[in-house]
């Protein structure tokens, strides 16, 4: 779409219904969501408990955590 119907145009027309969502729990893996994602080239996936939504996962905050843990890792 470009750049100058952006102002004009609902959010609605551009947005991922919720079926088409990868949706994951606090309980999972992050392995397991971390390669739905990169599977279904998803950068960002809400995390939901009980129906309610409790935070979100971005591949940036993956990434960062893996690389912190490594870090970690290597100073011992």
């Amino acid at each position: 779409m470009p750049r100058e119907h952006w102002s004009k145009t609902p959010v609605g027309y551009s947005m991922r219904l919720k079926e088409q969502l990868l949706v994951a729990t606090p309980d999972q893996s992050l392995s397991a969501v971390l390669q739905s994602m990169v599977a279904r080239d998803i950068d960002l996936v809400p995390v939901v408990k009980d129906g309610l939504l409790v935070g979100v996962l971005s591949l940036e905050s993956v990434i960062a955590y893996l690389q912190h843990k490594r870090t970690q890792q290597a100073i011992q």
